[in-house]
């Protein structure tokens, strides 16, 4: 507390002097942990891109006896200040992201140190995530009847947890923010992107995969070439027939000859359908059907004639 000492000089006569007083105040009392003010920034674990920081505190003495300082640490240099504030810019200060922590504690003019140090930690990140790829199915380029797909965004790497940013054919899916997406998809030529977003906003650029779905079987399958026709009598032992079918896709031709499934050959368009051995007399029936690569098939169509 608050002491006064007084004093007064009196002679032998019995006259007084003035008396003189000195006063002072005894303290051993600690100040109070000093506090953060509200408007430090970034937040206590914030994460972000942003290298400037601005922090504020203050603290107060429980008897209000004596003036009080914040004294401040920056860890990662080991600078030390004094004052109601600090700020500064972790770039200028050629710092790398990672992790940042300040301590503040207050000393009153009487010398005590505030029994407990209060601190405030942040992440700077500035870089994206990297290595995002896309698996699961359908694969890049395929095409299928199917329409459904399950894709998952994997090995991205980042200081901090990410979410996931996903369009399917230039629509943003805004309430899936996961490293999954399942879902169903149109006819036709499909795309899916994906981009990483870690904690402090940055974001990789998007990784995107196509297929195309097809759920429609080849039409129109027809002979190009038939020789002989269907229903001919002929004494050639030979023969050769070639046929077509309308379809978005390319086109697989499967062949048997007088219903000898083993013996079925698939031939790309353009490609005739022969025999390597004399035919024997009597009847013979070619059949095909069209596949597209999605494995839709046609209808079967077929010829017959006698040698």
């Amino acid at each position: 507390g608050v002491h006064t000492a007084q004093v007064y000089a009196k002679d032998a006569a019995g006259n007084v002097s003035p008396t003189n007083t000195v006063s002072w105040t005894y303290d051993v009392t600690p100040p109070e942990m000093p506090q953060f003010t509200d408007d430090c920034d970034p937040k206590n674990g914030a994460i972000t891109k942003e290298p400037g920081y601005a922090f504020g505190a203050t603290a107060q003495d429980p008897d209000d006896r004596s003036p009080v300082t914040c004294h401040w640490l920056r860890t990662w240099n080991q600078k030390h200040s004094e004052g109601s504030s600090i700020a500064g810019n972790l770039e200028e200060e050629k710092a790398e992201d990672g992790m940042y922590m300040v301590y503040v504690w207050a000393v009153d003019k009487a010398g005590n140190v505030s029994m407990e140090t209060n601190s405030l930690s942040w992440t700077l990140d500035r870089e994206a995530p990297v290595g995002l790829e896309i698996s699961g199915e359908p694969g890049l380029g395929d095409v299928t009847s199917s329409t459904n797909f399950a894709f998952e965004a994997i090995n991205a790497t980042d200081l901090t947890k990410m979410t996931y940013r996903w369009t399917l054919n230039t629509h943003e899916e805004k309430g899936n923010v996961s490293s999954n997406f399942v879902g169903v998809a149109v006819e036709g030529t499909n795309w899916v992107s994906v981009s990483a977003i870690d904690g402090a906003g940055n974001a990789c650029d998007p990784v995107e995969r196509w297929w195309v779905v097809d759920t429609i079987a080849p039409t129109n399958l027809h002979f190009t070439v038939a020789l002989p026709g269907d229903g001919a009598l002929t004494n050639d032992v030979n023969f050769a027939y070639m046929a077509e079918a309308d379809d978005a896709t390319e086109l697989t031709f499967h062949w048997t000859l007088d219903g000898d499934v083993d013996g079925a050959l698939g031939l790309p368009a353009g490609v005739a359908f022969t025999n390597e051995n004399a035919l024997l007399e009597g009847e013979h029936t070619v059949t095909v059907f069209a596949e597209d690569k999605a494995r839709n098939v046609s209808v079967t169509t077929s010829a017959t004639w006698t040698v």
